[in-house]
């Protein structure tokens, strides 16, 4: 999860930095979408794990969804 949350930072900084051109670095098939999917499905998957740190799955979803917002 503290990868994920690395992850979506990384994205987010860049994406202010470069803005659309990012999704170009992702697997051409997901691109945008995709790639929101999947640290979307993540997040939610994270946040509904009895086991999972809640306070880093509930930060990895609001960088998500401040992603989402963004974009």
């Amino acid at each position: 999860m503290a990868d994920k949350m690395h992850n979506m930072q990384c994205i987010s900084h860049d994406y202010h930095r470069i803005g659309d051109d990012l999704w170009s670095r992702f697997n051409p098939s997901a691109g945008k979408v995709g790639t929101l999917w999947f640290y979307r499905t993540l997040a939610d998957g994270f946040l509904a794990h009895e086991r999972a740190n809640q306070d880093l799955a509930r930060e990895l979803d609001l960088k998500v969804s401040e992603l989402e917002n963004l974009v």
